[in-house]
């Protein structure tokens, strides 16, 4: 292969610049995250039952869902949460990899099947199936700092302008206000006034909904007429109620004596919220808190700034004394770390081409094994394009460690080229032609042997395998192709930049004369080495001790601790607590963090888990 290569050098030439276009089209389209997804994949089903209590929920509509997702394809496990307002949300858990949109499917097969089985406020209430999302990406808070508007009206306005437009933003799986307060009439029921006229809770949501609906009443002009009829108008009566007023006047009973019993007769209705079942405030201050949540596999660093963008645009409409702000963004601590591990990268990148220029004392020698090794990096984009990897942390840090290997076949392949060329004052054509005899197998070995390392652990299992599997691949990649490139690329670019003339400049001498020096002292110390073999061995088996010493101290791990810079703070109550009892906890955890030197911002949520959401 590399003799063919040798003989059409613009082949090989052009054979690099298509791996590096494609390289960088590739780059474009790998998504960026902080660690690879591990997590498996998750499905929620969510079911309301107004008024029942959470032992109600576990056994009337947790229990029949439980029981008919139960062995759904790929699950690994499922748990459920039933609260007291009558809320039930069951999580199936599936194996890490599985598609998501065939678990959906899946799983709302199952539930089609206990639909039957619930009661029949749940069935007319809907069982919603939907994606779960691991985490929040993006915070958006939303303010009236001026106090013009309550917070139903913020947190409205947020459901209704923003967590909307959010949603339809590419990458983004669902955007949602945490604190809803969807407008909702209200109404308290008197007591005693219902038992003064007899009368029921179920006969008062009965009438209700009977007159608070839309209703088709037909058309004037209809075919068929005994006359001709110029137009077909059709007729229209009140629909659904808008106003606390038309409420009030919903007819509950006629008596025969003419008498009328209205709902505001055994009432009080007022516009209010649909639920105060969450509370948010933003460093002492209330408002409404939309969490965006991000489509598996997607940019996390290129959806931000789309959230950043659309909210910069919608806040141009935003009403008076009503703003906006994002005090939790994950894409900040990636774009730091991926930020430190590409300055690793160029810096590697920059010490590799200052020890090959020390070494072989010729810029155009120089420039071989750094666009070798620039080569053989895009070609590893592609790979993990085409496995659907991400950058990430483990990736890049395996680009990391790749780039002091994939130089190493280049460096050889230059080396010896200029070594045939002073020794047996060989032209840069022919010398190239004599080392690839000389170096393709052992290249070739080097290759299968450093691929043999990394691959292998691709196929370890469980959660381990999947979060170091790009770790190793790109290394075993990288490796791959810049075997490929040594082979093709590098024998052509060394007889365009090497010369015949390889007469070494002052420095290169001074160089190489310190560098003999210290070669002589190592081949020293190996000779009293070998004739002292059992005070070699003595000294290895001290050093393997030390390593098994440490090994065994050292403390375990699954990944490092790292400073995110955000603290998660989970207030458990007893069960049965009052909002306002939460509420004055979180206040004072919110006060205490407040107080506290160095912190930004403060988001508490009561009544709503981060950690378990």
């Amino acid at each position: 292969m590399a003799e063919f290569f040798l003989k059409r050098p613009t082949f090989a030439i052009v054979v690099s610049m298509f791996i590096v276009i494609l390289g960088l089209l590739s780059l474009k389209e790998i998504p960026t995250e902080y660690y690879p997804k591990i997590t498996p994949v998750e499905i929620a089903v969510m079911a309301s039952f107004p008024g029942a209590s959470a032992e109600t929920m576990s056994r009337s509509v947790a229990a029949p869902l439980e029981q008919a997702i139960n062995g759904v394809d790929d699950m690994i496990y499922m748990y459920s949460q039933n609260a007291s307002p009558g809320n039930v949300k069951l999580v199936v858990s599936f194996k890490v990899g599985t598609d998501p949109d065939m678990a959906l499917i899946n799983t709302q097969s199952r539930v089609n099947l206990a639909l039957s089985s619930l009661p029949i406020d749940v069935q007319n209430q809907g069982v919603i199936v939907s994606k779960q999302e691991p985490s929040v990406a993006i915070f958006v808070a939303l303010q009236d700092k001026k106090g013009l508007h309550d917070d139903v009206f913020v947190a409205n306005y947020g459901n209704i302008f923003v967590a909307d437009k959010l949603s339809r933003l590419d990458g983004v799986s669902t955007a949602k206000v945490l604190n809803a307060r969807d407008y909702s009439m209200r109404i308290w029921l008197k007591p005693d006034r219902l038992a003064q006229f007899g009368m029921t809770v179920k006969e008062v949501a009965a009438a209700v909904q009977e007159q608070n609906g839309e209703r088709s009443i037909g058309l004037i002009g209809a075919e068929p007429l005994e006359t001709a009829s110029q137009l077909t108008i059709p007729i229209g009566a009140m629909g659904r109620l808008n106003d606390p007023k038309e409420f009030e006047n919903i007819v509950l009973r006629a008596t025969k004596d003419g008498a009328i019993i209205y709902l505001k007769d055994v009432s009080r209705i007022d516009l209010g919220a649909q639920s105060y079942d969450v509370v948010a405030t933003m460093n002492g201050q209330s408002g409404a808190f939309i969490g965006v949540y991000q489509n598996a596999g997607s940019n996390t660093i290129d959806v931000s700034n789309r959230v950043r963008n659309k909210m910069e645009e919608i806040s141009q409409f935003f009403p008076e004394g009503l703003s906006y702000s994002i005090p939790y963004d994950t894409s900040d601590y990636i774009k730091q770390s991926i930020w430190q591990v590409e300055k690793t990268l160029l810096e590697v990148v920059v010490l590799v081409g200052l020890v090959i220029v020390i070494f072989l004392h010729s810029i155009g020698a120089t420039l071989v094994p750094l666009i070798a090794m620039l080569v053989s990096i895009a070609g590893t984009f592609i790979a993990m394009y085409l496995f659907g990897f991400s950058l990430n942390t483990l990736s890049l840090f395996g680009l990391v460690m790749s780039v002091g290997i994939v130089v190493d076949d280049a460096i050889v392949v230059v080396e010896s080229i200029e070594r045939n060329i002073r020794l047996s004052a060989l032209s840069a054509k022919d010398a190239a032609f004599r080392t690839m005899k000389e170096v393709s197998k052992p290249i070739v070995a080097i290759m299968c042997v450093l691929a043999a390392v990394f691959i292998p652990v691709s196929f370890v299992g469980g959660i381990p395998g999947e979060f170091y599997r790009q770790f190793a691949i790109t290394i075993a990649v990288s490796v791959v192709i810049s075997g490929f490139i040594a082979l093709t690329l590098s024998p052509t670019l060394s007889i365009m930049f090497l010369k015949k003339s390889t007469e070494v400049n002052k420095f290169g001498k001074y160089f190489d004369h310190i560098f003999d020096s210290i070669t002589e002292k190592y081949v020293q110390g190996a000779r009293w080495v070998l004739l002292r073999p059992k005070k070699a061995i003595t000294m290895c088996f001290i050093v393997v001790g030390l390593i098994g010493f440490f090994a065994l101290t050292t403390p375990l791990g699954f990944v490092p601790k790292e400073d995110q810079g955000l603290i998660l703070v989970s207030a458990a109550l007893p069960d049965g607590s009052s909002l306002s009892r939460v509420e004055a906890v979180s206040n004072q955890i919110e006060q205490i963090a407040m107080s506290t030197p160095g912190v930004a911002d403060v988001l508490a949520i009561s009544g709503y888990s981060l950690i378990e959401s």
